[in-house]
């Protein structure tokens, strides 16, 4: 008898269906679309499991397509908390399982962001942690050195707003600018509110006070400008999306941000602007990644600080910083990068580039400049944001004390 019941079990558990014991992960390209059950999420440690799902553009219980299941994948990239994100299906008995794998990122990091070039040298040091109390929130703050001048940065940002695809910020700074004739003094306070309709396609608006004051800067023998107030009407209308996996992005869009503002200055009491951004990215391989931004601005007559300021800080390497001012551009930077070297830990990622601009002057001419040169990545894929970029470039054309090679030294990327 006991024998036979023993018999009895062994043959039972030989009839169970394989994927009962040993579930088998499935290539969801072999399996969508297809009913998923149920979600299992692994490798959170300070992330909450509802932020994952939150970006899932399905719930379990609905057939899900391979479009909808890599976009997904995407999201969760694009949230810039993980490190690495994979995901398979298992079967469990009757029920199709969505496994998800991640590797979270340490994100309440030290900010500690430096640059040099333009002929000048900043730094900033304070703390930002985009996933606050792992709810994917954004909150930090910088006290910042430019040159002889201190200011600061607060904000908080709400990347899923009411737990959908909105970004609301709120962000309060007292910071100074060196220009070639004054030293900007500006004290401003910003609340924004951004929204995506569907995957491709945002619309925002942004309202902006900005209480300017000015300060004498060596060699300048111009007056300073009067002390003013400025109230900021804006909007944003953004076409595109730009995905990153890990090292490389890929996408394209086009942002256009038009604004009305009014000021206390004696004169130019309201004035229209409109920006452009485009923005273009394509691995080839799985190593280059060609990558290239488009700007252009338009401005009416306005208050002398509010003018755009061109310069090889942050948009044409190669020129002095501030170098050229105006109220009608259009610049150009395209790059090259490579990943040489690539680890969970640190990777390299050598770059080619050209950067160019053409403006209107002021008094009705015309100046051009274009740069080229080479850099080095040095990034940290374990941390979001994090690396060191070196650049060396050459300009031609544009203000003539902008000639000649130029190292600019900063963290991250330049664009």
């Amino acid at each position: 008898m006991r024998w036979s019941v023993l018999l009895l079990l062994l043959l039972a558990t030989i009839g169970q269906p394989a994927d009962a014991a040993t579930p088998a992960l499935l290539e969801p390209s072999r399996v969508l679309p297809a009913v998923i059950d149920t979600v299992e999420v692994h490798g959170l440690w300070r992330t909450k499991r509802f932020v994952v799902e939150r970006e899932l553009p399905w719930k379990p219980g609905q057939t899900v397509d391979l479009t909808a299941w890599n976009l997904g994948l995407r999201h969760l990239w694009d949230m810039g908390l993980f490190s690495r994100v994979r995901g398979t299906l298992v079967r469990r008995g009757r029920h199709l399982v969505a496994r998800l794998d991640l590797e979270e990122r340490w994100t309440a990091t030290p900010l500690i962001d430096f640059g040099v070039g333009g002929g000048v040298t900043w730094w900033e040091v304070g703390l930002d942690d985009r996933n606050t109390l792992g709810r994917f929130l954004d909150t930090g703050g910088y006290f910042q050195s430019f040159g002889d001048f201190d200011g600061g940065d607060l904000w908080f940002s709400d990347p899923r707003f009411l737990d959908s695809r909105q970004l609301f910020t709120v962000e309060g700074s007292r910071l100074e600018r060196p220009r070639p004739q004054f030293a900007l003094q500006r004290t401003g306070a910003r609340v924004e509110l951004d929204r995506d309709l569907n995957e491709t396609f945002t619309l925002g608006a942004d309202l902006d006070y900005e209480w300017d004051q000015f300060e004498k800067v060596p060699g300048s023998t111009e007056a300073l400008p009067p002390t003013s107030q400025i109230g900021i009407v804006g909007g944003l209308v953004r076409f595109g999306r730009v995905d990153t996996v890990r090292l490389l992005e890929t996408g394209q869009s086009l942002e256009l941000r038009p604004s009305v503002g009014i000021t206390s200055h004696p004169t130019d009491r309201v004035y229209g602007a409109l920006a452009l951004q485009a923005l273009f990215f394509r691995p080839l391989g799985r190593r280059f990644n060609f990558a290239s931004r488009l700007e252009a601005g338009a401005m009416t007559p306005l208050p002398v600080e509010s003018e755009e300021y061109v310069g090889g800080l942050d948009l044409v390497r190669g020129l002095q910083d501030s170098a050229i001012q105006t109220r009608l551009y259009a610049l150009a930077n395209l790059e090259l990068r490579f990943v040489a070297f690539d680890s969970m830990l640190l990777a390299f990622q050598p770059a080619a580039f050209v950067d160019g601009v053409v403006a209107r002057l002021d008094n009705g001419g015309l100046t051009d400049a274009v740069s080229f040169g080479a850099g080095l990545r040095i990034l940290v894929p374990r941390l979001p944001d994090a690396g060191l970029r070196v650049d060396l470039a050459e300009a031609l054309g544009g203000p003539a004390h902008s000639h000649g090679p130029s190292l600019s030294v900063g963290t991250y990327e330049f664009f």
